[in-house]
């Protein structure tokens, strides 16, 4: 008797054993899941547009007058201020015209005085010699001007250096006509009307005078802004023109971005708006650019809309030239269903979230909204706290028990 019973008891105890291994195999046995709530949330879409890094500030100088450069003062990467002297071009020949100017302006004013005075005879000399001067200075700009004319016919020399010569041919002329109705006019004797046509020349004359000093004045060619010059397309030596910038001087302290966009974007851009640029030469970084300004008109060839974006960057390692990256905000939803891109399982054109209810996975067919590059908008299929499964959703059965981990 004693030992059945111990008999019975060594199996009650096994049986008691084996039901508590069998319990604690089963919980281990449940697949680990991560999941998370889904959640409101604002949802943006971005497209990204390339641009270039540029100046904000940039000026191309442009000679005044045309003539040969003389001398150089500024090489490419260079700083200057404002005001100070980029290039020289010669001035030899204006100064020899100048000369002469002045030698007019002084022979007009002695034909004044005495024109004004009582020596008839002295006054009709002077204004023989002043015709005579007038004449040989028209002939001389009438011989420049067809000289450039025909080498403009063959395209030597640009329309703005055949109109400068242009002009001055025709203030010659103006002077020689004055000085020669001058003449006939002390010639008839009208004694009055002979001091006004002298003073008429004076004026003339000082008038000739003041624009070719003020062509003086403009071959030295100085900065109109401070900053780096940035290009430089002219060498001693060689001719310059009134057409193209000879210099082009950058203002590298204040950069910006420059891109363009489609027209469905040219009202959700304004000036002040904040956008993210992303540099690739400085290792991807993101800055903050502000908007300057949406050009209102679309450029003819390529039908889009310039935008310009001011940048900051305190390191000073931005560089015009630079390739950048400018993420556009162009569409926006506030207070929407979300959840990480993760979650959305796509089978035969359809999605899918999978979600853990109480420790059982249920397959939960959804409908997308707007998707960005973190998250989706979920419009059908979920409510607020759902627990959505983030990875390893192909190896779950629906039913399928689980043991939730947040993440």
């Amino acid at each position: 008797m004693k030992l059945k019973y111990v008999s019975i008891l060594s199996l009650s105890l096994m049986l008691m054993a084996g039901c508590g291994q069998k319990e604690t195999t089963n919980e281990e046995s449940l697949k680990n899941i991560i999941a998370v709530p889904a959640a409101k949330s604002t949802i943006s879409i971005e497209d990204e547009f390339a641009g270039e890094v540029k100046a904000s500030s940039q000026a191309g100088v442009v000679s005044k007058v045309p003539g040969k450069v003389s001398k150089v003062f500024v090489d490419t990467g260079n700083y200057v201020k404002k005001g100070d002297v980029l290039f020289q071009l010669d001035s030899s020949d204006a100064a020899a015209q100048l000369n002469q100017a002045k030698a007019g302006v002084e022979a007009a004013r002695l034909n004044l005085e005495r024109v004004k005075g009582s020596g008839y005879s002295q006054s009709l000399i002077q204004a023989e010699t002043a015709a005579e001067q007038a004449r040989l200075a028209y002939d001389n700009a009438r011989t420049n001007y067809d000289k450039y004319k025909s080498l403009f016919d063959a395209g030597g020399v640009s329309k703005s250096e055949l109109d400068n010569l242009e002009t001055r041919m025709l203030t010659a002329k103006e002077q020689y006509e004055s000085a020669v109705d001058n003449l006939e006019l002390l010639k008839e004797g009208l004694g009055p009307d002979s001091i006004e046509a002298a003073r008429a020349q004076l004026n003339q004359a000082l008038a000739a005078q003041k624009l070719i000093e003020t062509q003086i004045r403009n071959m030295t060619v100085t900065a109109p802004i401070s900053g780096i010059v940035s290009e430089r397309n002219i060498n001693e030596g060689e001719g310059v023109s009134t057409a193209a910038p000879a210099v082009v001087i950058s203002d590298i302290d204040s950069l910006a971005a420059e891109f363009q966009i489609p027209e469905h974007l040219i009202n959700k851009l304004k000036p002040e708006m904040k956008l993210t640029v992303t540099v690739e030469a400085l290792n991807n970084r993101e800055l903050e650019g502000q908007i300057e300004i949406v050009n209102p008109v679309a450029d003819k060839r390529t039908r889009k809309y310039r935008v310009k974006v001011n940048l900051s960057d305190k390191n000073n390692q931005l560089k015009p030239g630079m390739f950048a990256k400018i993420s556009v905000e162009t569409e926006i939803r506030e207070e929407v269903l979300t959840v990480p891109n993760e979650a959305v399982v796509s089978e035969k054109g359809l999605q899918y979230v999978y979600t853990a209810r109480k420790g059982v996975v249920a397959k939960n067919p959804v409908s997308i909204g707007l998707t960005n590059h973190k998250m989706s908008e979920v419009t059908e299929g979920l409510a607020v706290g759902d627990m959505v499964i983030l990875e390893g959703q192909s190896f779950l059965a629906e039913g399928e028990k689980v043991n939730v981990v947040s993440r």
